[in-house]
């Protein structure tokens, strides 16, 4: 994937140790800033795109069969996050708002992966957004 001239080498967000890091590290935000007044939301961004290296590590060939294992990446992450909320208010009586950060891959892009994301985002009570999504006209 070219970045500025240069391969851009991202991990393998939904396997290992990255997944099992980035759990404790949105559990240590939750844990500090959810019951914090003065934070209004917290979006935790889950990937930066999704490159074809990916699909590849996943053993999967076809981009519909890859949309199988990002979305069960992405309920396990948003149901963790919703959890971590839920013990926020339990804890301090407030819930941070929680916000799921769209994403979009593939040639095309695969819309029916954005729109679980965001159906997803919307059954968690989580607001969603996206920074560059688009789509071709």
């Amino acid at each position: 994937m070219p970045g500025d001239g240069q391969t851009l080498t991202y991990p393998v967000y939904y396997a290992g140790s990255y997944k099992t890091l980035y759990k404790t590290f949105m559990q240590a935000v939750m844990n500090r800033y959810a019951a914090n007044s003065n934070v209004g939301y917290i979006r935790f961004g889950l990937a930066r795109g999704v490159p074809p290296q990916m699909m590849a590590y996943s053993g999967v060939t076809a981009i519909a069969d890859f949309n199988t294992v990002w979305e069960n990446y992405i309920m396990e992450m948003t149901s963790m996050q919703k959890s971590l909320q839920q013990a926020t208010v339990n804890a301090s009586g407030r819930a941070v708002h929680l916000m799921a950060a769209i994403n979009q891959y593939g040639s095309p892009i695969q819309l029916a992966a954005i729109a679980f994301e965001a159906q997803n985002a919307m059954s968690l009570g989580f607001g969603f957004g996206s920074l560059g999504l688009q789509g071709a006209t």
